[in-house]
């Protein structure tokens, strides 16, 4: 629902298969009530465009059209001229008295999916504007800083916007430069736990003082709340909002073809072996490399492990590949998306074999999800948020026990067919039911509606 009334929403995006040319036909069946003979639907039409401007890029409006779409029971021929007649009035007339929609601009210093996902479903909702760094390099961040202060500051000037949400820690460091145009426009930021074990002191500082400044502070699970609050932010300001997954999904043709051509270049058969799938940027905390080191000689010989991501760990992987010298570890580096979208559905199962450590955290586990969501299971140590995010759809084990870690796999691989089924049926729901975008997108919402906008 949409501002507390009913409403569908879809959406239509532009790939190699599918073109936005030419008429799209859309059908809605309605449950109406025996005695039913009419009614009206205010259809919203608007179109976004990506567009780079010195170096930074920003999603558009293109165009927005609004229209009455009259209502009647067909044979019913009274209840047809009032709907034609209903339908020549003018939207505006027919939604006097709603609540002026509200403005809000959005801000992310660091690419992500989360927040390109969150404006697109706030823009159907209210007038939203994104600011968003196009670019990896931190080196742009002395420019898009001291850019985004401006858009800010002018926003706030003229009154333009009731919310500024930083979606990240770097864009609200901003945030204490512009308190003394706030006035009623309430800030807003998501704190995810990267923040808190940086290793500059000073950005650190300039994070944390940007945050106390906001009205309300998201993180995005019981871990990161907690290490929020050791922080130093105040607890009361604090809401959990978990993040919403949902991976690229491939056309089952386009997924055989990468399958096929994936399985002769490895001579692998996803079909014929018992295939583990760990995907993630390779780093100390993601525990990859130790457990090559101590659990992956209590796996059984006919399983395979396949590695996925790039990172400062990858040497060391490979060192460890070339130690063990088996056919049975497939280390790919970093791959295409369409490349991991077939991967996370034909694999058996995901591995988070992750590792404690003081100065880095897990802030969620978005990886696994996303496996979860084509109907992976997860086997993953107990560590940091993964303990909430896996509550259903996998196994948790206690951190740092390799031999118990490796008996989940094997376990897994000798279930019956029937119990695999369900549990990938499990993940699957599980995530589906947890995450979607949708559901984020609400709670949001009703936060930035909380308070006062």
């Amino acid at each position: 629902t949409f501002g507390q009334r009913q409403g569908v929403f879809f959406k239509f995006k532009q790939s190699n298969q599918v073109s936005l040319e030419g008429v799209q036909a859309i059908t809605c069946s309605f449950i109406v009530p025996r005695k039913w003979r009419g009614d009206y639907l205010l259809l919203s039409c608007r179109a976004d465009g990506a567009r780079t401007r010195y170096f930074m890029k920003g999603i558009y409006p293109c165009g927005e059209s609004r229209f009455v779409v009259g209502l009647f029971l067909d044979g019913d021929r009274e209840a047809k001229q009032a709907a034609i007649a209903l339908a020549e009035r003018r939207p505006e007339a027919i939604a006097a008295g709603e609540k002026r929609p509200r403005t809000g601009l959005v801000v992310r210093a660091g690419t992500g999916v989360r927040i390109d996902q969150l404006y697109t479903r706030l823009a159907t909702r209210t007038s939203t504007t994104i600011l968003a760094l196009g670019r990896q390099s931190l080196l742009h961040l002395a420019w898009f800083l001291p850019y985004t202060w401006l858009r800010c500051f002018w926003s706030l000037l003229w009154r333009r916007v009731d919310v500024i949400y930083f979606g990240d820690g770097v864009s609200c460091s901003v945030a204490p430069f512009l308190l003394a145009l706030k006035g009623q426009a309430r800030f807003v930021t998501t704190v995810f736990g990267a923040e808190m074990t940086f290793g500059s002191t000073i950005a650190q500082n300039l994070m944390k003082r940007g945050a106390r400044c906001c009205d309300r502070i998201i993180v995005i699970s019981e871990n990161s709340r907690r290490l929020a609050v050791e922080w130093g932010l105040p607890s009361e300001r604090i809401e959990i909002i978990y993040v919403g997954v949902e991976p690229q999904l491939l056309e089952p043709a386009r997924d055989d073809e990468l399958r096929v051509e994936f399985e002769n270049r490895h001579e692998l058969s996803f079909e014929r072996s018992d295939v583990v799938l760990s995907l993630g940027r390779q780093i100390p905390r993601k525990g990859v490399a130790a457990f090559l080191e101590h659990g992956f000689a209590h796996l059984r010989d006919d399983i395979t492990l396949i590695i996925v991501g790039d990172g400062p760990e990858l040497p060391r992987l490979r060192e460890l590949e070339a130690k063990l010298a088996t056919k049975r570890i497939i280390l790919l580096g970093a791959v295409d998306d369409e490349t991991a979208a077939m991967l996370r559905s034909n694999a058996g199962l995901f591995i988070m074999p992750n590792v404690p450590m003081a100065d880095d955290v897990e802030g969620y586990g978005i990886a696994p999800l996303e496996s979860m969501f084509v109907g992976t299971p997860v086997v993953a140590f107990a560590v940091d948020a993964l303990v909430e995010a896996i509550r259903e759809g996998g196994y948790l084990v206690e951190s740092g026990d390799y031999t118990a870690f490796a008996d989940r796999i094997n376990e897994f691989f000798v279930l019956v067919d029937q119990d695999r089924r369900q549990m990938e049926e499990t993940a699957r729901e599980y995530v589906t039911r947890e995450y979607g975008w949708d559901l984020m997108a609400n709670q949001y919402e009703k936060v930035f509606r909380e308070n006062g906008t």
